[in-house]
């Protein structure tokens, strides 16, 4: 099965995103509210600049406690973005995902 596949059965709601300088606290407010995992952290609503998950977000609450929750998003996401196509196979996302020991990956247009 395909990525383009697999999104066609998803919402119709789209990627949910953040703008880097909101505080972290908003974005745990943005994953609670939506139900959702992460968010896309963009400036302009298309170009992403990184993403924050509810792993990256606990990770720290553990380290540092709830003042964690007053840092930008963008102290707090991951830069280095690991994409994929809707021409991939499920299987070759998953084992990526598998290899690099995380959960959501976005997908190039």
């Amino acid at each position: 099965m395909r990525v383009s596949q697999i999104l066609k059965a998803k919402s119709e709601a789209g990627v949910v995103t953040i703008p880097p300088q909101a505080s972290v606290a908003d974005a745990t407010n943005l994953l609670s509210q939506k139900r959702i995992g992460s968010v896309v952290v963009t400036t302009d609503g298309s170009n992403a600049e990184g993403i924050l998950s509810e792993r990256d977000i606990v990770r720290e609450l553990g380290r540092r406690g709830a003042a964690c929750l007053n840092d930008l998003v963008s102290d707090m996401m991951t830069r280095d973005l690991v994409t994929c196509t809707g021409t991939d196979t499920a299987d070759a996302v998953l084992s990526r995902m598998t290899e690099g020991r995380f959960r959501h990956m976005l997908r190039q247009s």
